[in-house]
Formats: structure tokens, sequence, C-alpha cells
């Protein structure tokens, strides 16, 4: 993270990180590590953009009451990491509640 931050700021005008741009919001659960703020700050500067509202977004991060589709706050990061974004299929969390005995 701290490489990208450096990365990001020496080369601010010249590179533009748009990851995210092509979700329409994206919900960072409070549960996450690293923060939620972090996050948010990271998903705002690739291009994205951040709801407090779960139910309004179409992307919902980290563990929530809901747990419908919610994907694993490692997706972000390995976005950002990569330079592109990833199927987020591949970082669905397994709701456990749900799961048969």
């Amino acid at each position: 993270l701290r490489e990208f931050q450096i990365r990001r700021h020496t080369f601010e005008s010249l590179l533009t990180f748009n990851i995210f741009d092509n979700i329409s919001r994206i919900y960072i659960s409070n549960t996450c590590v690293p923060s939620a703020k972090l996050l948010r700050r990271l998903v705002r500067a690739c291009g994205g953009h951040c709801t407090s509202i779960e139910t309004k977004a179409n992307v919902v991060v980290g563990y929530t009451p809901q747990m419908n589709n919610n994907i694993h706050e490692k997706w972000i990061l390995d976005c950002i990491t990569q330079g592109i974004l990833l199927n987020k299929n591949q970082y669905m969390i397994v709701n456990t509640n749900d799961i048969m005995t």
C-alpha cells in the first residue's frame, strides 16, 4: 500500500488510476482489515465511488448482516496491486449461516 501511495504521489500528474470507475457504488464494511476508511480512500483514488448505504451499492466489500454476494476486501488490494479490475467472483465470501449441516 505504501508503495502505491508513493507512486501515486510521485507520478500523480502523469498516471491516472481508473481501476474502479466502471463500478457505480461500492459499500465497504467497517469490519474490513485494513480499515474501511483506508480502503475507501484507495477506492476513490482509483476512480471508484463509495456509498455508506449497503442497499444502494453495486458491490459490497466485507462482512455485513445482509451477506448478499459480499466480496473479500482483498479484492480491492489485489485490483490496485495488479492495476486492473479483477473478477470479483473469485473473492466471494461464503455465508456460513446459509450452509445446511
